[in-house]
């Protein structure tokens, strides 16, 4: 599954002029000296004009350092996640001492205020500059921010954003913005963009519980939750549309990190992966228990190497079950990924401790509720879970806080978590140092890298999707609807024990699936030549992400099959580079490199092919990454993306540096013929030149064609796991056998 990841509010807008002036921060004072440790008071009020509190919903409050421009700022408390205008102008924390380093520059900090608009969009909003005392988080921040900080220069915030929906007329007249529609859509940067787009009636999306995206291990690790995303879609009279993105407060890094680009050879500092011989029987390997314990062994000795306490405790918590927020019914369940890593337990509102020295694993799992059980029967009880899991020992979670309280009899020791999944009743008294930084990125680095069982599930979740693949490929000519084929893939997936989809399906007919994300699955099927399915099911939590384009009829037109003969192309010579230590930005330029040979041998392109590869031209054709890690998630942790890359050849590939061994990665090259993307390129005198407008008429109808397959890493290679015909007389022979 690949996606173009502007965290971006899509948007069609009426621009009427604004003005929306701010909020006006009381307290903290400008050149106010406050004291970590202590509790922090934060006031506000309006500051004139617009926007009216009364127009506003909700808000985040982040203590932020450094300087006033973005990239010199990070955030380094959380103080509100989720406050509400509704409740009053004031709100309050505790910042910890080991939140920044003593800088001992005045005014380094500021309040951060990411409000909410009840009609959408957002106000970004900064308080005045104030000092801290106190601070011990020796090494927090980077180089960077610290001389940003020691920088600053008087006490005013940084400049406030808006980017709040107006209710004006739809019909109104839109502001012109001189030539900067002229430029290509993805040869733009910031935070406002332009492209031609036709008039859609107005509407607007003003959910505010939406979660952060990815990338979750850029340069910097965010030490906080990230702003709530929100959306908004206005019309324009003139045929053209903004579209604002959402702050990235984790600062992306100009290429991969250190970190990251060499997680291959610093692995074999706390994992021997070279003398893990890779299983291939998925079904003798499932027979065992999910190696929970090895896992925390591998998050133990990663932390260890970065001089963690080997006497410490990892505590996790399972994710809680809700209730939908307007009825008694439960919410859909999704295990938290960090807590099964080191569990394997599906099991909702559960816990667990790892005593690092003793390497002992805890479960404790919900007790026996009477009124529950007359409804959903009786739970499982510890001695079930010990023999079911991985694990030590496993008790109720009544008794959790006694054995935290019981497990550092010195008071000595570490305890390590992530705050922002610490229930409220959850003490860590008895330990005299809390770690809340390094867990989440241990877990990340460790994920990378694949245990048996985990290739073994992968593995399996492949095979199913495959038998649901070819499911669909086989009703196709008869299906009348996209949504028609979705069912059969989800039917041969349930009925297969896999009841979850590691992501929603795209089922996109034609022209639909030049949408990289198309996600509607509700079109008629006519006279479309070609289907694209990115679809895969998951199985014990583990993803599969498999995309196969085919005839619906069986027969390919001469457009769509030589755009197929490209991809197919691009991706067996990019799975071929496969191996460990290979650095995948260079097999992504592999990937534009065929396809500009391919697309010149068409005559779509014109020119020299390394002149056209600088140019990023192709971009216009393939403008998303060639793959991602896969594990847990789809888009699986430790990818180290940059979505702040000027290049655009490389802004959304989301997966940087080498690749070590036994790690999953998607290959997934596709060409695709978007009007919305191809047309800017149409528009520039220079890049024009490179595209034959007359022969890319006859390739609009083909949409987009991608090919998309799960590969293993190994020492010397590689390892296909994705067994779903993709070859030409395979897929049509499919299509036709009904």
């Amino acid at each position: 599954m690949t996606r173009i990841l502007l965290p971006f509010a899509a948007v069609v807008a009426a621009l009427s002029p604004l003005v929306h002036a701010g909020i006006q921060f009381t307290s903290p004072a400008a050149g106010d000296k406050l004291t970590a440790g202590t509790a922090i008071a934060v006031k506000w009020e309006e500051a004139g004009s617009g926007p009216e509190l009364a127009d506003l919903l909700s808000y985040q409050l982040q203590l932020m350092v450094g300087g006033n421009k973005g990239d010199e700022q990070l955030p380094i408390n959380t103080i509100t996640t989720s406050g509400l205008f509704s409740a009053g102008n004031a709100a309050s924390g505790l910042i910890p001492e080991d939140a920044s380093d003593d800088l001992k520059t005045a005014n380094a900090y500021f309040i951060k205020m990411i409000a909410v608009g009840k009609t959408g969009g957002q106000f970004i909003t900064y308080s005045d500059r104030f000092a801290y005392t106190g601070m011990k988080g020796n090494g927090v921040l980077n180089d960077d921010i610290k001389k940003a900080a020691t920088n600053v220069d008087g006490t005013d915030g940084p400049e406030s954003e808006d980017t709040l929906v107006d209710t004006a007329d739809p019909a109104a007249t839109a502001a012109p913005d001189g030539d900067l529609y002229d430029q290509e859509y993805t040869m733009q940067t910031g935070l406002t963009r332009y492209a031609p787009m036709q008039p859609v009636p107005p509407t607007k999306i003003t959910a505010t519980n939406m979660k952060p995206l990815y990338p979750t291990s850029s340069v910097q690790i965010a030490k906080t939750k990230l702003p709530i995303p929100s959306q908004a879609t206005t019309l324009t009279a003139s045929q053209t549309f903004s579209t604002k993105s959402v702050e990235n407060t984790v600062a992306a890094a100009p290429h991969a990190t250190d970190d990251m680009a060499n997680l291959s050879a610093e692995s074999e500092s706390w994992i021997n992966v070279t003398k893990m011989a890779i299983a291939e029987n998925y079904e003798d390997v499932l027979k065992g228990k999910y190696p929970a314990k090895e896992h925390a062994k591998k998050v133990k000795e990663w932390l260890v190497s970065k001089g963690g306490d080997e006497n410490g405790t990892i505590y996790l918590e399972a994710q809680k079950q809700k209730l939908n927020e307007d009825n008694d019914g439960e919410a859909p369940f999704r295990q938290r990924r960090y807590f099964f890593y080191l569990s394997g337990c599906e099991l909702p509102d559960s816990y667990l401790k790892y005593e690092m020295a003793t390497e002992k694993l805890t479960l404790f799992i919900p007790p026996v509720e009477p009124d529950e059980v007359i409804w959903s029967g009786l739970p499982m009880s510890p001695e079930e879970a010990k023999a079911k899991y991985d694990i030590d020992e496993c008790f109720t979670t009544n008794e959790v806080n006694s054995h935290l309280a019981s497990t550092s009899e010195s008071g000595q020791s570490t305890i390590y978590a992530i705050p922002e999944q610490v229930s409220d009743h959850i003490t860590f008294l008895s330990y005299k140092d809390k770690d809340f930084k390094q867990l989440k990125t241990a877990i990340e680095y460790c994920r990378v890298i694949k245990t048996d069982y985990e290739i073994a599930l992968i593995r399996k979740a492949n095979a199913i999707s495959t038998a649901a693949h070819e499911a669909v490929m086989k009703a196709a000519s008869k299906a009348q609807n996209e949504c028609e084929l979705e069912a059969v893939f989800l039917k041969a997936c349930v009925e297969r024990n896999a009841k979850n989809q590691a992501y929603h399906s795209i089922v996109a007919a034609g022209e639909h699936a030049a949408t990289l994300h198309y996600v509607h699955n509700a079109a008629p099927i006519t006279d479309q030549n070609l289907l694209l399915l990115d679809a895969g099911c998951e199985l014990d939590c583990y993803a599969s992400d498999i995309t196969r384009t085919f005839p619906i009829k069986g027969e390919f037109t001469a457009e769509s099959l030589a755009i197929y003969k490209i991809v197919l192309d691009m991706q067996n010579q990019c799975i071929n580079a496969l191996k460990a230590g290979v650095n995948w930005d260079h097999v992504h330029e592999l990937a534009h490199k065929i396809a500009i040979k391919g697309l010149l041998g068409l005559g779509l392109l014109k020119g020299d092919a390394a002149e056209l590869f600088d140019k990023r031209i192709s971009v216009a054709f393939f403008p998303h990454g060639l793959g991602h890690y896969l594990g847990l998630d789809t888009h699986d942790s430790g990818g180290n993306a940059n979505y702040a890359d000027k290049d655009v050849m490389f802004r959304y590939l989301r997966t940087r540096g080498t690749l070590p061994e036994r790690s999953v990665i998607t290959v997934e090259p596709g060409i695709y013929f978007c009007r919305f993307i191809i047309e800017p390129y149409l528009k520039d005198e220079e890049k024009k030149n490179y595209i034959d407008e007359s022969v890319l008429e006859k390739y609009w109808t083909v949409g987009g064609v991608r090919i998309e397959d799960n590969v293993l890493i190994t020492k010397d290679g590689h390892e296909n796991l994705t067994p779903t015909p993709k070859e030409i007389d395979d897929i049509t022979q499919l299509v036709k056998s009904i």
